[in-house]
């Protein structure tokens, strides 16, 4: 099951990306402060999360706030290991690009680091395109019309 996250899931949600901190080729907690990165995307960010057994499988969270330019980032889209191969992420990529359409904007875009091969073929399979970031030469910026 697929649900929005609340202003209530900051608990959950900092518990969650704990505990697939190690699996991103970077550890995001390398990047940010994780309870702060939380609070952000609740406050300015829209997250959704597949549930399975009352756990989180998979989290996808993601800036759709720019009204000028009319695009949206996902910052994370992660599956617990536990839970990969079943879906999960495409599943949540899928609902994540419907809310963006939805919500009126044009395009969605985001970074992932370079060996991140998983990633980069879901992303591609879904119609993202792959460009080089020169201000992040380790990471692929990829980029899809809505």
């Amino acid at each position: 099951m697929i649900r929005q996250l609340t202003n209530v899931d900051k608990e959950v949600l900092t518990r969650y990306l704990k505990q697939v901190d190690q699996d991103f080729p970077i550890p995001l907690s390398e990047k940010v402060d994780l309870e702060e990165y939380s609070d952000k995307i609740l406050l300015n960010g829209i997250g959704f999360v597949h549930i399975v057994e009352e756990n989180i499988a998979g989290a996808i969270l993601f800036y759709a706030n720019d009204l000028e330019t009319k695009m949206a980032y996902i910052s994370v889209l992660s599956v617990s290991s536990a839970y990969r191969k079943r879906g999960i992420a495409q599943g949540l990529l899928t609902t994540c690009l419907q809310k963006c359409e939805a919500m009126g904007y044009q395009t969605i875009c985001l970074h992932t680091h370079k060996t991140n091969y998983g990633a980069i073929s879901l992303y591609e399979k879904n119609g993202f395109q792959r460009f080089d970031d020169g201000n992040r030469p380790g990471d692929w910026y990829l980029e899809r019309k809505l």
